[in-house]
């Protein structure tokens, strides 16, 4: 290593609330990584369940416990902040998982971009009672300002990507505690406002999707909530003649996401067709997505496998062959 990554601390935090089930995994994929942090607090945010016991069995692994009442993911990401003292801050929540050299590979990134505030990675995602996983990456599309394409939709990620740079955070004010959706998207904006983002283009964590997360209601309202954060930035920190289109081009991101959740959850057919045909309003945003989502949401989920299952790339799989999609591949 490099005398700069060398001197940088890095702090682990891991929030958790409820998950005692998944919360010894997530404490020991930080403990496998090729680079150890310096430092690894657990912030159990109210947690009523063994989640105090299973962490115990850790702390002769330098692992700390802080337990507060209940705040809210925001409030116990902020409380990790005060907790901790490295140069850099790593987030975990207590169901999502590092891969081995997640640190060590964001580390390097740090000390070679020093603009950088923060930096994020590409991740699985793990769909645990469907047992399916595939590969989400994240950064601008074409090339575009990183800083003007986390105003547009979140690029980022969620906070388990995440490292970022302490006077960063502080400077941009922490995690908003009275924000009940989409929080880290919102912080992330704030630090795009006052620095640079970077990205490592490797999947380094694993975003386990599971059933005791959001319900469809949550994530409908979560929707909104993210469409607000979107339109609130643009408004703030991008120039009047860039404002129409961006704000366009974020009404049109969310608009796929709802599209997309309204066959997922078997929501009523006329919502369906009504979010299909939003998404094509505007159909530059990233068009063969949107075409899917689309076809899929006005024939519904039943006749679109039925359409899939007939394609030459279905046929492909039938035969054993692995086409690639370089935005969404399945392992």
């Amino acid at each position: 290593m490099s005398s700069e990554t060398d001197r940088l601390r890095v702090s682990a935090v891991i929030t958790t609330y409820n998950a005692a089930h998944f919360v010894g995994e997530a404490i020991e994929s930080v403990l496998a990584q090729t680079r150890l942090p310096d430092e690894i607090v657990v912030i159990d945010d109210g947690s009523t369940d063994d989640t105090a016991r299973v962490v115990a069995r850790y702390a002769s692994h330098g692992v700390r416990y802080v337990y507060q009442q209940n705040g809210g993911p925001g409030s116990a990401r902020n409380r990790g902040i005060r907790e901790t003292s490295g140069d850099l801050v790593a987030f975990l929540d207590a169901d999502d998982l590092w891969l081995p050299p997640k640190t060590e590979m964001q580390l390097a990134y740090v000390a070679t971009h020093p603009d950088v505030a923060l930096v994020s990675c590409d991740r699985w995602v793990w769909k645990i009672e469907k047992e399916r996983r595939y590969l989400e990456r994240f950064g601008p599309h074409y090339n575009l300002d990183a800083r003007r394409e986390v105003m547009v939709r979140n690029i980022v990620g969620n906070p388990s990507q995440v490292i970022a740079r302490r006077d960063a955070l502080i400077a941009a004010g922490g995690f908003d505690t009275t924000m009940r959706w989409a929080e880290e998207w919102d912080l992330w904006v704030r630090i795009a406002a006052r620095g640079s983002l970077g990205f490592v283009h490797q999947p380094l964590s694993v975003y386990r999707w599971h059933s005791g997360g959001l319900a469809h209601e949550n994530m409908w309202r979560r929707l909104s909530g993210q469409q607000a954060i979107a339109f609130r930035a643009i408004s703030a920190f991008q120039p009047v003649w860039w404002r129409p289109l961006l704000l366009l081009r974020a009404w049109t991101a969310v608009e796929v996401m709802r599209a997309t959740y309204a066959v997922d959850f078997d929501m009523p057919r006329t919502t369906q067709v009504y979010h299909a045909l939003r998404v094509l309003i505007y159909p530059f945003e990233n068009p063969q997505e949107q075409v899917r989502v689309a076809l899929r949401g006005l024939l519904g989920k039943k006749w679109y496998t039925a359409l899939v299952n007939r394609t030459p790339l279905a046929r492909l799989r039938l035969r054993g062959a692995q086409p690639v999609n370089p935005e969404r591949r399945q392992i």
